[in-house]
């Protein structure tokens, strides 16, 4: 890292090409030009070296990464990156620029790299032309390679269709709380309609016996003749007078007996 702290003077600049230059010359150390590649990073739009005591700026001419080999893999392909780094290969973030050179995204999307001329010309061998667009088919699916101006066109319509499906949400949710209500209110009429049904089936059973009541032949009351009182003294009456006569006739009986006897 010492190494890097002599350039704080001079300018130090990575060109397009992926080469780098100290106050115009260019370096070919290999280890020092190893070191800048590892040591290059961005923050708040502008691109440092990683020094001992403080960062020292660097000129970025196009891009702080290039892709320097292309591995095939089962799912896709992995890059070999200039800082000695290997990732897998995001197709969807691939395009090509305004000097028909081919990109992609790496470090997590944080940084673009630029492909080597002869890894572009590697990966044209896997490329399929569909709806006039060149491609990538990985697992059955295609992966159109766009232009910049038509990568930043599509950003912005896949932006504007990230902006609507937020927003349908939204009115799903407001749909959702009108349906539920409806729901709920078709489910207060069915409950009031079959309350209506039971207090009328009820009032109509009442109806029904009070009908059945009044209809009904009253039953006849059978009144007992009261029995008369001159009546029942009379039977009472005879009932000892023939008790009378009949001690009479045992007693006359008796004494003609024993008269007989004498």
């Amino acid at each position: 890292m010492s190494q890097l702290n002599k350039f704080l003077k001079q300018e130090i600049k990575l060109a397009k090409d992926g080469l780098w230059y100290h106050d115009g010359v260019e370096i070919t150390h290999g280890r020092t030009v190893e070191l800048l590649y590892k040591s290059v990073y961005k923050k708040g739009g502008k691109y440092f070296l990683k020094g001992e005591k403080m960062p020292i700026p660097v000129v970025v001419e196009d891009v702080a990464f290039f892709v320097r080999a292309l591995n095939k893999k089962k799912n896709g392909f992995s890059v070999s990156l200039s800082d000695g780094s290997e990732e897998n290969l995001d197709i969807t973030t691939l395009d090509i620029g305004l000097e028909n050179q081919l990109y992609c995204s790496v470090k997590d999307g944080n940084y673009k790299a630029r492909f080597d001329r002869k890894v572009y010309y590697e990966l044209m061998k896997h490329l399929e032309m569909r709806d006039g667009y060149y491609g990538l088919e990985i697992d059955g699916l295609f992966y159109p390679i766009r232009s910049q101006a038509e990568a930043d066109a599509f950003e912005g319509k896949s932006s504007v269709k990230k902006a609507s499906q937020k927003a349908a949400p939204k009115k799903k949710s407001a749909s959702k709380k009108s349906a539920t209500k409806k729901k709920a209110a078709k489910k207060k009429t069915v409950k009031k309609k079959a309350a209506k049904k039971k207090t009328t089936a009820k009032k109509k059973a009442v109806k029904k016996k009070k009908a059945v009541k009044k209809t009904a032949p009253k039953k006849k009351s059978v009144k007992k003749k009261p029995v008369k009182k001159k009546a029942v003294k009379k039977s009472a009456a005879k009932k000892t007078a023939t008790k009378k006569k009949a001690s009479k006739k045992k007693v006359a009986k008796k004494k003609a007996t024993k008269k007989k006897r004498r």
